[in-house]
């Protein structure tokens, strides 16, 4: 991620889909293609992506345990958090990561780790 045009590349090895939060609220899954679980194939194709970061976007990266549950889809798990996130202000954004891991955390049956990082682009060209 370059913090001064806004330009991030993305790879994908076996992790759920970004989350992109944009200035205004708006939040979207980000459909990029996926690799393998790194680790699995030292031959694995990662295709990388480019982004581009408007002033003031959010971008969130985590594991699936952050969003999944035993015996729920995981698309819904994602969209929860998608919301939480459209619904969240963006600064500081210790507090907003706080937040929704805590959220997923008081979950009584959640067996997997969480991971969660958040990303922001405060200055730069636009």
């Amino acid at each position: 991620l370059d913090p001064d045009s806004g330009r991030a590349l993305a790879v994908r090895a076996g992790h759920p889909q970004p989350l992109l939060r944009h200035p205004g609220g708006r939040t979207e899954v980000l459909d990029l293609p996926g690799g393998l679980v790194l680790g699995i194939d030292g031959g694995g194709d990662y295709p990388v992506t480019e982004l581009h970061l408007e002033r003031g976007a959010v971008l969130a990266l985590y594991t699936d345990g952050l969003v999944e549950t035993p015996g729920t889809d995981i698309d819904e798990g994602v969209e929860r958090l998608r919301a939480a996130l459209a619904a969240a202000r963006p600064s500081p954004l210790t507090e907003t990561a706080d937040r929704l891991v805590a959220e997923a955390g008081g979950t009584a049956d959640r067996p997997d780790d969480i991971a969660l990082l958040l990303a922001t682009r405060t200055g730069g060209h636009p």
